[in-house]
């Protein structure tokens, strides 16, 4: 439901980055969320996920990193667009 990424929209969200150390991906999040917040979305659903299902026996780790493991937590704690438009964040 979100715009495309882009510079644009990467740019929006740069204001509620605490950390410049994340990943790009991570970054453009919040740029997404802002853009959800703009066009009047009230339910954002975004699970924190530690890990995936083992899907080959030769690997050996099925763990995310934490940040795709905790990164909606950074967002529901540092966007405060979420409470100014009461929005509901699962």
């Amino acid at each position: 439901m979100s715009d495309h990424s882009s510079e644009t929209l990467f740019n929006s969200g740069l204001d509620n980055i605490p950390s410049q150390s994340i990943c790009f991906p991570a970054k453009m999040v919040h740029g997404h969320i802002t853009n959800l917040a703009e066009k009047g979305i009230k339910l954002i659903f975004y699970p924190c996920i530690p890990y995936e299902v083992k899907e080959f026996k030769d690997f050996d780790n099925h763990y995310n990193c934490h940040i795709v493991g905790s990164h909606p937590e950074v967002i529901r704690l540092n966007m405060s667009i979420l409470e100014e438009k009461g929005i509901k964040f699962l």
